[in-house]
């Protein structure tokens, strides 16, 4: 996919750049509370107790 983003579609680095920043993000530190795992969770915790 680089290559197809270097060759083919150079001119959208910048969306790519946003993407690959969002995803980096997500990756390295999570959804954290806004996560539907974490909101999954806490209903499932609710509905038990």
């Amino acid at each position: 996919t680089l290559v197809i983003q270097i060759f083919v579609y150079p001119e959208n680095w910048p969306d790519h750049l946003l993407w690959g920043s969002i995803l980096a993000y997500l990756v390295t530190r999570g959804g954290g509370a806004l996560s539907l795992d974490h909101l999954i969770g806490r209903w499932l915790c609710a509905k038990q107790g």
